[in-house]
């Protein structure tokens, strides 16, 4: 029998944890199905995608700077291209991440007969679409086959204006590929032990209050690496400088070897003020650092139960940074065991489990074609 075919739809496939779980998806249902990944804008894939997936895109070029009427009339050539594109492949599934791109997906799915899971990966209330995508997606997504959340405090905002059997949580996989450099015992002690931090660089992330906690703690022998870029990298330099400490804090931009950060890091921080699942922070469980972070809304306190594998913090308290970090910078023997048991917790985000719960709602749907 003939392979279905399912296309992802996305934006772009820049190095984002919305990024990383399609990409994730895709190689491995690559292997039971045909795949094919559709972005609306052209752009190379940050991960690597499996050679058996083709790479397609609509090529959307209107940005925000564009007229009204323009942008109308951009996206509803891109809708158009969207459809012929799931047309031209003989697509039995449209999969689709992101609010805008689910707009999209579900007009594009419903005028073409087929089925589409949605997916959400970012706090709604934190971070809310535009008026104008907001209406569009109260009015579109009872249209949807199944919305996948990732947590539960997402799953009951949705459910306001989607229908609630329609709403299931699936928490993000963690990367095969990522999962596989894991170096487990961990690798032995260096002379200076690090700091992690991961994410964009931005005022949402918080990466100022790691830096600013770090200066006010005993930190000889220690420095503070933060992966990722963003606007507010200037202004991270500069803090370091005033703050004296510009030799130990090093930012290193976008790494596509994240592993080794991981595999070496000392201590995770996670200080952001909102997120719709932390990804950063489940990798850095699950390569065992011991870890401490802000208990924003939402996952964190999903990931974390305070004091026996990680501790949590109210979001942006510099104090309770400070005393935690310390706490662990002075205590191998809590690291150590922070360590064993956030390797215990984290196993149920591996690919596998998460993609057995996908799997089985994609092969529900399929099952009716």
């Amino acid at each position: 029998m003939a392979k279905k075919t399912i296309a992802f739809v996305t934006y772009i496939l820049l190095h984002g944890g919305a990024e990383r779980v399609l990409t994730t998806l895709a190689n491995h249902l690559c292997k039971k199905y045909n795949v094919i990944i559709i972005t609306l804008k052209d752009h190379p894939s940050f991960y690597p995608l499996h050679p058996e997936i083709q790479h397609l895109h609509c090529n959307l070029s209107a940005e925000s700077s564009s007229s009204g009427l323009n942008r109308i009339r951009e996206y509803f050539n891109t809708l158009q291209t969207l459809k012929q594109l799931i047309r031209d492949n003989k697509v039995d599934l449209v999969v689709s991440f992101m609010t805008v791109v689910n707009i999209f997906s579900i007009l594009a799915a419903k005028q073409s007969k087929l089925p589409c899971i949605i997916s959400e990966r970012n706090n709604p209330v934190a971070n809310p679409p535009t008026r104008f995508w907001k209406i569009l997606r109260n009015l579109t997504y009872r249209f949807c086959s199944l919305l996948i959340v990732q947590t539960k405090a997402n799953g009951k905002f949705y459910k306001a204006f989607t229908p609630a059997e329609k709403v299931h949580i699936v928490p993000n996989p963690l990367s095969k590929e990522l999962a596989a450099k894991r170096i487990v015992p961990r690798p032995e002690k260096k002379e200076i032990k690090n700091i992690l931090s991961v994410g964009r660089l931005d005022k949402n992330k918080s990466q100022d209050l790691l830096i600013k906690a770090f200066s006010r703690v005993e930190n000889q022998g220690w420095k503070v690496i933060i992966v990722g870029e963003g606007d507010e990298e200037a202004n991270y330099r500069n803090l370091a400088k005033e703050l004296a400490i510009e030799t130990q804090i090093e930012l290193v931009g976008s790494q596509q070897k994240i592993w080794d950060f991981y595999n070496h890091a000392d201590i995770f921080a996670f200080t952001s003020k909102s997120e719709g699942f932390p990804n950063a922070l489940i990798e850095a469980l699950y390569f065992g650092v011991p870890s401490v972070s802000t208990d924003c809304p939402h996952g964190p306190s999903e990931l974390i139960a305070h004091g026996e594998n990680g501790f949590l913090i109210p979001v942006g308290s510099q104090n309770k940074l400070e005393y935690y970090l310390e706490k662990m910078m002075k205590s191998e023997e809590l690291r150590t065991s922070l360590s064993e048991k956030a390797l215990a917790s984290s196993k149920a985000y591996e690919a596998d489990e998460i993609m057995n719960i996908w799997e089985t709602h994609i092969t529900e749907l399929l099952s009716d074609r």
